[in-house]
């Protein structure tokens, strides 16, 4: 067992993460409320609002990314996307 899996089954135990499938993890609800509520009283709405345009920014340019993977052929009858957003913080 690696030392990742270790912590993830540790944090799994503890109910902090839910395992959604094989090497799939997902925040216990409780946490996600938690954290949501954190970030709503420690983040001004300009800053949750640069976080959340970077992160669908990420979305776009992976999902993107995937389907000219998939489809390569009709890859020019889509809007070109930045293939370098990556998740990063400020």
């Amino acid at each position: 067992m690696t030392t990742v899996q270790a912590l993830l089954r540790y944090l799994r135990e503890d109910l902090l993460f839910q395992q959604t499938g094989p090497g799939r993890y997902t925040f216990h609800d409780l946490i996600r409320a938690y954290a949501t509520s954190r970030a709503h009283d420690e983040d001004r709405p300009p800053e949750r609002r640069t976080a959340l345009t970077r992160l669908f920014d990420y979305y776009v340019a992976a999902t993107a990314t995937a389907v000219n993977n998939l489809h390569p052929a009709e890859a020019r009858w889509r809007p070109a996307v930045p293939a370098s957003v990556t998740p990063s913080r400020p």
